[in-house]
């Protein structure tokens, strides 16, 4: 999927997003995470062990945090744009 990056925006889903993790190690915010995604429907439920076992595998390699208590976890995963 080709996107122009003025159109990223629209992308952007509020339901694939949360302000409240209550998850005290990486991954038990991942897995927050995962749900979440799962329940907004922007990740299918077929992907939720590959992609819960690729962010902690990519954790694992390096930090995603970018400090003051904020990261970007982020991976590559087959079946996912």
């Amino acid at each position: 999927m080709q996107t122009e990056a003025k159109d990223y925006w629209k992308l952007f889903k509020p339901s694939a997003c949360s302000l409240t993790l209550a998850g005290k190690s990486k991954e038990e915010v991942f897995t927050e995470l995962v749900d979440i995604f799962v329940k907004a429907k922007v990740l299918k439920e077929a992907l939720r062990t590959r992609a819960l076992r690729a962010l902690v595998e990519r954790e694992s390699v390096a930090s995603t945090g970018v400090g003051q208590c904020v990261a970007i976890p982020h991976v590559k995963l087959a079946g996912l744009d």
